[in-house]
């Protein structure tokens, strides 16, 4: 995919986390792929902007409530944007702290969102829910 899509940060950043938590709950066997595929193939389409990468996300967080997930759009993650009050930022897990570097990421195939996962050593690299390939190999020292 030559694209990229023209979406906020934020968006790209709810999709990520759209991304890597369908992954997971097909996986646990909470969600079917077969009843995903039709929304998460609008995002396939050349022209998909901010709004319409949005509008895909709400109904996502839909289906996910009738089966009884809420929604990565409903909790705040990350560090709070100045002036948000009333929860705790994010906290690295103890002992791996901030910046760590590392050479080699896993990113979205087609450039659609900022999921980012790390290599895990005897799995498999994990399949992107829009596009349907395995995450691309990223070098961040570039």
């Amino acid at each position: 995919m030559d694209r990229r899509a023209p979406i906020t940060a934020d968006t790209a950043d709810r999709l990520s986390r759209m991304c890597t938590d369908l992954a997971d709950l097909v996986d646990a066997g909470v969600v079917d792929e077969a009843d995903c595929r039709p929304t998460l193939d609008r995002l396939g389409a050349p022209t998909v902007d901010d709004g319409e990468v949005r509008a895909t996300l709400a109904d996502l967080e839909e289906l996910l409530r009738r089966r009884g997930v809420p929604g990565p759009g409903t909790v705040p993650r990350g560090i709070p944007s100045s002036g948000q009050k009333g929860w705790p930022g994010y906290q690295p897990l103890p002992g791996v702290g901030f910046g760590r570097p590392i050479e080699v990421v896993y990113v979205c195939p087609g450039d659609l969102c900022s999921r980012t996962e790390l290599p895990r050593s005897g799995s498999p690299v994990s399949v992107c829910a829009v596009w349907g390939r395995p995450l691309r190999p990223f070098r961040t020292d570039r």
